[in-house]
């Protein structure tokens, strides 16, 4: 069993917010909710300049369980802390799921443990 020491607050997406002036239906998220994952990092993308140098973007990889459920419209806040009544701690950045879930628990070398990564963008604004 891979060891799961960080908490994330993971806010699922809804369009059934109240419409705006325009009748547009705007975006909402619920509040977010507590759900353990195996790290986070930040994302790394190469340097088109230079071959071999990276560079640190606003950005985070989440690594969490296998059966992790994530959408791509969803936030998470990290870092995010709750107390054992539930009650929050600490309530970090704000961060949008950018992109579809990578679910490494299948394929040609299918690992049933080896969990999911999903990539993160920091919400501005």
């Amino acid at each position: 069993m891979i060891p799961t020491p960080w908490t994330i607050g993971h806010r699922v997406w809804s369009s059934s917010g109240e419409p705006d002036a325009h009748g547009n239906v705007e975006d909402s998220w619920a509040d977010p909710v507590a759900v353990a994952v195996h790290a986070v990092s930040p994302r790394l993308s190469d340097e088109p300049v230079e071959a071999r140098r990276h560079l640190v973007v606003e950005g985070l990889t989440v690594y969490a369980p296998a059966g992790t459920q994530v959408g791509e419209h969803d936030r998470v806040v990290w870092p995010f802390v709750q107390d054992n009544t539930g009650a929050v701690l600490l309530a970090g950045d704000e961060f949008e799921v950018d992109g579809p879930v990578a679910d490494w628990t299948s394929g040609p070398w299918s690992n049933p443990v080896a969990g999911v990564t999903f990539d993160l963008n920091r919400v501005e604004g």
